[in-house]
């Protein structure tokens, strides 16, 4: 109750409530929000909401454009794993049944695809320029949110962004496993590809293990050489009947990389019986030297054993072989082991001495024995070849690509062992020496033999095959000229795949790198996804243009109207509302906010004769008309990155890498382990944040990492929290087989517990 003092001041008041209700008991509605609309404007009190309003699915889950989903169903391809492709047009009744489907439809006609709840594994999605995905509808309502989960799980990808740019991955949980290839990926982006990645679950299986090179007790084989063939020369007779008719046998041919072994020498005929000339064949030693007149021959030399070849060399794995990542992962592969040099061929053995008598009553010289033929080389053994690379693991990779990352988790699995290499191959035996050349006994007169020929030497031995690579494992690869910009992610990676062993059993090359980003998580500096100006680093909406709306505080984000108060919720702002504490109701006729009963009119006073006084009359003033308040927002998160790596074995989770990034000026990291202390090596442990923002978890000693061990049971909690900002919290739950994947909530300002992040 107010005493009226100065009624002009009051009538006047009277007569404004009088003509904004006159204006609305005219059968008129007003338009207190200024937003131009009235008619079928679903929220009257927000100038931001109302029919042909820009709506973009966001996380908030408004229909900004009151046409009943969150988004513009205008611009919309809906698909649903229970749509039909031949018989579906793309809308909320009649969905499509794929996802590539949708996109190409989409793509037609300028619109987006908006995916309902539901397992999608049927394709690897193929994004499309300019057409963004955005999942958690509902089937049959298209009402959004959290609890419906639209999933795409594929191999080796659940999407493959070729080269498509602009466009934004909004609510999705994307699942990759390992094909034929060996490799995983939640997501791959080449050739240029920009994407936007908001509220995504990215998660690669692990990485194939790698074959071996050979199989096991079973190296390859190599032949041997041949052996020297039988060198018996004729026999010699007297130089009347004939001359030089002693013939040495032919070498024996070497097999594969083999030398043939040396001829014998033929028997000479001389008076004084002189020796044989020496063997020789291409390739072999030289023969034994002629035996002299009427003595037996000296044998042929003996072949040299080949040479071993020399072993391969180790596929280099994520360690040293970064740069060979293309559009694919590649390791640098190892070589296969050189093969062995076949065994040289035994020389030829030499002729036998020719001899004279006259036993007989004549005196005669006999030709001497040809010598034996040399033994052939063994041939070499093959070089064993190289273990196969393993299989890597990441949960995005970006080939010459940009991808911004906004509230995500990247998640990878173990990389793949790489195979071992193959032992080399054995040498070629040595072949048996040559027999020796045939001498001559007529009777009269004899001469000797010709000498064995020479063995052959034994092959060499194949060198031993390179082991394969490891797979790595990484939340996010970076391969090429590819960028990235974090704005609040979780980064998790499994362990490195073992490097392959030189021949199966020698040294083992090095373990794949595993860390939540590889090479680095450097971020860009200069990309602007949504090309307003405000580069994505800084930009807290990077995927929504300023398009020329203002924007006060310069956070890249859109300024949005505030929404006019209304205290007692009855349609009526408080600014025009006479009772804005007291609803309406269904009987206010003159629509000025208050219960029919009480008024705002002004009522004539009381005059008495004696003395003359002035009573005001009982009546019911509008309170004081307050400023409209803006609407409260919701406090900004923090934008730090958290990196991990890890494994787990035998029930004990060791992480190699917990590396959070980006934690803001006057910001904190606090580790807390709850299960125990026979789980836990901590209960509580906050962490030192350096100047550029960076806090690191494990410690090194003796220039080696020292891992965090946790026991299965154990709960991990990092906590990052910052000024005026609402903390990220992500919680780990040890298992005893599985690396645990890690859980993210919110830590409102004020607040002891974490809870569910609000949308």
């Amino acid at each position: 109750m107010v005493r009226r003092v100065g009624g002009p001041s009051v009538l006047l008041l009277v007569l404004v409530m009088v003509f904004a209700v006159g204006a609305r008991s005219a059968g008129t509605v007003t338009d207190y929000d200024g937003d131009g609309y009235t008619a079928n404007d679903c929220a009257p009190l927000d100038p931001a909401v109302h029919p042909n309003a820009v709506d973009v699915p966001e996380l908030t889950f408004e229909d900004t454009n009151c046409d009943g989903v969150d988004g513009d169903l205008s611009k919309a391809v809906f698909v649903a794993v229970s749509g039909n492709n031949s018989t579906g047009d793309g809308s909320l009744a009649k969905p499509l049944l794929t996802i590539n489907a949708a996109i190409a439809t989409a793509k037609l006609s300028g619109k987006d695809v908006y995916a309902m709840g539901g397992v999608y594994s049927s394709e690897i999605v193929a994004p499309q320029t300019g057409v963004s995905i955005y999942g958690g509808y509902t089937p049959g309502t298209g009402a959004r949110s959290l609890s419906q989960t639209t999933a795409i799980q594929s191999s080796p990808e659940a999407v493959l962004a070729n080269g498509a740019t602009g466009v934004t991955m909004q609510l999705l949980t994307l699942q990759g496993s390992a094909d034929t290839a060996g490799s995983a990926y939640g997501v791959r982006a080449i050739n240029g590809a920009r994407l936007l990645l908001d509220n995504v679950s990215a998660t690669a299986g692990a990485g194939a293990a790698a074959s071996q090179g050979f199989e096991p007790g079973q190296p390859p084989q190599a032949g041997s050489g041949g052996n020297g063939k039988p060198g018996f020369g004729a026999a010699g007779s007297a130089c009347p009947v004939g001359t030089n008719n002693g013939h040495g046998g032919v070498g024996g041919t070497g097999s594969g990389n083999g030398y043939n072994g040396g001829n014998g020498a033929n028997g000479t005929c001389t008076a004084s019986g002189a020796g044989g000339d020496p063997g020789s064949g291409p390739g072999g030693l030289t023969g034994g030297a002629g035996g002299p007149a009427g003595t037996a021959s000296v044998a042929g030399t003996q072949g040299t054993v080949g040479a071993d070849g020399d072993p391969g060399s180790d596929g280099q794995n994520a360690t040293t072989g970064l740069t060979a990542a293309g559009a694919a992962w590649a390791a640098v592969d190892g070589t296969a082991g050189g093969s062995g040099t076949g065994g040289r061929g035994g020389g030829g053995g030499g002729s036998g001495g020719g001899g004279s008598s006259s036993a007989c009553g004549v005196l005669e010289t006999a030709v001497g024995g040809g010598g034996g033929a040399g033994s052939g080389g063994g041939q070499g053994g093959t070089g064993g070849p190289t273990g196969d690379d393993g299989g890597g693991s990441f949960g995005v990779y970006a080939f010459n690509s940009q991808i911004v990352v906004v509230s995500s988790a990247l998640t990878a699995a173990d990389g793949g062992a790489g195979g071992d290499g193959a032992p080399g191959g054995l040498g070629g035996d040595p072949g048996v020496p040559g027999n020796a050349g045939g001498g001559v006994n007529n009777g009269c007169v004899s001469s000797a033999g010709g000498g064995a020929g020479g063995a052959g030497g034994a092959g060499g031995a194949g060198g031993a095959g390179g082991g394969g690579a490891g797979g790595p494992s990484a939340g996010l690869f970076k391969a090429g000229t590819s960028s990235v910009v974090f704005r609040s992610a979780t980064l998790t990676a499994g362990a490195g795949g073992g490097g392959g062993r030189l021949g199966g059993s020698g040294a083992q090359a090095p373990t794949a790198q595993a860390a939540g980003a590889l090479p680095d998580a450097v971020q860009s500096s200069t990309s602007d996804f949504d090309s307003d100006g405000v580069t994505d680093i800084n930009d807290a909406c990077p995927g929504v243009p300023l398009s020329g709306a203002p924007d006060a505080n310069s956070d890249g984000c859109p300024d949005r109207p505030a929404k006019l108060v209304d205290t007692d919720g009855d349609t009526i702002p408080d600014g025009f509302d006479a009772c804005p504490t007291t609803p309406a109701g269904p009987n206010d006729a003159d629509g000025d906010g208050c219960p029919d009963g009480t008024s705002t009119t002004t009522t004539p006073t009381t005059t008495t004769t004696t003395p003359t006084t002035s009573t005001p009359a009982t009546t019911t003033t509008p309170s004081a008309t307050p400023a409209p308040t803006p609407t409260p927002t919701l406090t900004p998160a923090v934008a730090a990155t958290l990196s991990v790596a890890g494994f787990t074995k035998k029930g004990v989770t060791s992480f190699t890498e917990l590396l959070v990034t980006h934690v803001p000026a006057g910001g904190s990291v606090r580790l807390r382990c709850s299960g125990g202390r026979k789980r836990c090596p901590f209960a509580s442990r906050t962490l030192k944040v350096t100047k550029s923002g960076s806090a690191n978890a494990i410690r090194r000693k003796h220039r080696r990492r020292v891992p965090l061990r946790f026991r299965a049971g154990a709960t991990l909690q990092v906590r990052v929290t910052a000024p005026q900002e609402t903390g990220m919290v992500v919680v780990y739950r040890v298992k005893a087989r599985r690396f645990p994947l890690g859980v993210r909530l919110c830590l409102p300002l004020g607040a002891a517990a974490p809870a569910a992040c609000q949308r």
